[in-house]
């Protein structure tokens, strides 16, 4: 997850709209370090970080190490299984953040994935961001292509196109809402739980 940032550089902080929230869920988030970058842009939001208890453990130590003392104030990291279930959200100005997760996995386990968040996040209306590569239908570049090869090779999980994430979205029972181009990297797909009542 950290070697992502590389790649990704800081166009998720700052070509989406994080303002029209409070709180952040990083699911899988590793570390944190995806919305340690949010949080230092938007002094209003809170984090809570979830992932493996030993991927999380120290993790606050780390970036107080590194000078970040200040925002890890604002931090909160939590041991979960992905698998199983994840954080509940509170209303629906939290938002859930799922970065360069879902595309290690395949298709059985996205749903798996995917359904926990959606079942986390009915109640409140908070919103879900899943941050990924979304390959084009056609044929592609090969950058792009090589990429999903990697995946491919070193995983179980791909590179997916927007009509195969939609159809892990519709098996998750979840609604795209919308689609935010990243300028370095990927794009957000910005979703909400079927019966989700926010308007965030």
């Amino acid at each position: 997850m950290d070697s992502v940032e590389a790649l990704a550089g800081d166009s998720f902080v700052t070509d989406f709209d994080w303002s029209r929230f409070e709180r952040i869920l990083d699911v899988g988030g590793s570390k944190g370090a995806k919305s340690l970058a949010i949080l230092k842009s938007y002094p209003q939001l809170m984090a809570l970080v979830a992932d493996r208890e030993q991927v999380i453990q120290g993790a606050a130590q780390f970036w107080k190490e590194k000078g970040e003392g200040a925002t890890v104030q604002r931090m909160r990291f939590e041991a979960c299984d992905l698998l199983q279930a994840v954080p509940k959200a509170h209303s629906d100005k939290d938002i859930y953040l799922l970065s360069a997760v879902l595309h290690g996995f395949d298709d059985d386990t996205c749903v798996a994935v995917l359904r926990n968040v959606a079942q986390a996040s009915a109640d409140s209306g908070a919103a879900i961001a899943v941050m990924e590569m979304v390959m084009p239908d056609s044929p592609t570049d090969i950058a792009t292509a090589s990429f999903d090869m990697q995946m491919f090779v070193n995983t179980r999980g791909r590179e997916r196109t927007l009509a195969e994430w939609r159809r892990l979205f519709d098996a998750s029972g979840l609604v795209l809402q919308e689609v935010v181009s990243l300028r370095t990297f990927g794009k957000i797909l910005v979703l909400r739980a079927v019966h989700s009542t926010g308007k965030a």
